[in-house]
């Protein structure tokens, strides 16, 4: 990790107001590049181009057209985008500072969720329509707070994305064992990858 400092992180979020949405892939690019993995999945989520990527925008688009009954527009989906970076930085330029003036680590799940809420609800959405909050929600309620940060610094970031898909035993379990709800956590494709990881977690936990 290159232990960016503030100064550094005040300059990227420069770049990402007054530029295009190039800019913002370029800014978690050059995040990621220094050792913060989170960036990565983020240039994903940006740029649209991975499969966590897509699969959060996918599932932003269906859990809030279903709940509105109407489609949000590229528009939208291009300020959230944009808002998101901007907040992320601030989250980052708040660790930096705390810590002397150097980036010396990445973000925390919690940390992650406040964004995610925050940016969400400026934008009339909630965290319902983000992809980790109810898979890490279960993992919270049966295994408790230190699981989910474990969980989530274990997420790959964009070096890997390719994954092994749940056998069919392993998406009944998930979807009758461990939600016992409608939401359908092992989706493959349009569920991000930390229902996949509930589901294992869950999976390895009761063989």
């Amino acid at each position: 990790m290159a232990n960016i400092t503030s100064d550094q992180l005040r300059d990227y979020k420069e770049s990402i107001t007054s530029g295009d949405s190039d800019a913002i892939a370029r800014m978690y690019s050059d995040l990621y590049d220094q050792g913060y993995n989170y960036a990565g999945w983020a240039e994903g989520v940006a740029k649209g181009n991975s499969f966590t990527g897509s699969a959060a925008i996918d599932f932003l688009k269906e859990s809030y057209s279903s709940g509105a009954c109407e489609k949000l527009s590229d528009d939208q989906i291009n300020k959230i985008r944009r808002d998101m970076a901007q907040r992320t930085l601030d989250e980052y330029i708040r660790i930096s500072d705390a810590n002397g003036g150097t980036l010396n680590r990445d973000l925390r799940y919690e940390e992650t969720k406040s964004i995610h809420d925050d940016v969400f609800r400026q934008n009339g959405l909630s965290l319902e329509n983000w992809t980790l909050d109810l898979p890490m929600e279960l993992i919270r309620q049966k295994y408790g707070d230190q699981t989910v940060e474990k969980l989530w610094q274990q997420q790959p970031s964009r070096a890997n994305h390719r994954y092994e898909r749940p056998s069919h035993d392993q998406k009944v379990l998930c979807q009758y064992s461990l939600c016992n709800r409608s939401f359908r956590v092992c989706r493959w494709g349009s569920v991000a990858i930390a229902g996949y990881q509930a589901c294992r977690l869950e999976w390895h936990g009761t063989r």
